[in-house]
Order: C-alpha cells, then structure tokens, then sequence
C-alpha cells in the first residue's frame, strides 16, 4: 500500500469531454490528454503508476481502460470511432493500462459518478526532459455520456 508521504502524489488529467453519441465498446473516448509530473522534482526513476480516480459527470456507470504512453501520441482514430493505434506508437510510447469495470463506480445522487482502482504498480519509463506522460480513454460499454466531463486523477509514487 502506498503511503501518504512526499513519496506520493495525486496528479489531476486534464479534462476529457465525451462526445454527445452513444460509444460502442472499443472506442476511442475523448482526446489524448496528459498529466504533470513535474511535482516530483526529481530523477523519475522507480516512480509507479498505482492507481486512478475518475469522476463523471453524468449519472452513469460506465466501463473504460485508460492507457497510459510516456508520451505524447497520434492516433489513427478519434474520438468516437474504433480505437485504432499503430505498432509503432505502442512499442515507443506505451506503458500500460487500468481498467475501470461498471462495478466500480457508485452513482453520487448529485448527477455524478466515481471510481477509484488501484494496481500492483506501473512503471512510469519517461523520456528524458519529460514533464508529462499522457492518457487516452477506450470505452468498453455502450454509454451515452451527453457531453460529459470525465475528470481523472492519477495515483503517482515515487519509489
């Protein structure tokens, strides 16, 4: 279990907004977006991706993997459509993925709903210079988010 120490951080993603239509399982859900790891201030070596929190603004409970890439990447898909990256892109940037599963959100009663999953660990391998690695969202539910925001939170250690 991680501790709560300097060691530790919560780092917020920037905000993901779903398209207003129904995605299919397997689709590409919002943009690529990244998040800070500058907070470390410090040689990244050792730090782990422990886990995520998600808030969604909609009153669903949704299912998505969240993969994670040290850094930035282009798809060949969009928001909506078949998720669909290259060989290339995954053997350069690729770290690893956590799923979040429909029974892992609770519906807040205030039109919202949350999650949080933790792992064993992802090793965060970062390119040198890195102040961000980056986050892309595939749905593994027939959801209709209206529109919605969906807020991350990653759980960062530093060994």
């Amino acid at each position: 279990m991680p501790k709560l120490l300097d060691n530790y951080r919560l780092e917020p993603v920037d905000d993901i907004t779903a398209h207003a239509d129904i995605y299919a399982d397997g689709d590409h859900l919002g943009a690529v977006v990244s998040f800070s790891l500058v907070r470390f201030n410090e040689e990244l070596s050792g730090a782990m991706i422990r886990g995520v929190s998600a808030v969604v603004e909609e009153a669903l409970t949704p299912a998505f993997d969240v993969l994670f890439f040290n850094k930035t990447i282009a798809p060949t898909s969009s928001d909506n459509d078949a998720i669909s990256i290259t060989s290339a892109i995954l053997k350069d940037a690729y770290i690893g993925k956590i799923s979040l599963s429909s029974s892992d959100f609770l519906t807040t009663g205030g039109g919202n709903a949350v999650a949080t999953v933790f792992n064993e660990g992802l090793p965060l391998h970062v390119v040198d210079g890195a102040t961000a690695a980056f986050v892309l969202l595939v749905s593994r539910s027939a959801d209709d988010y209206n529109a919605s925001v969906i807020k991350l939170k990653i759980h960062l250690e530093k060994a």
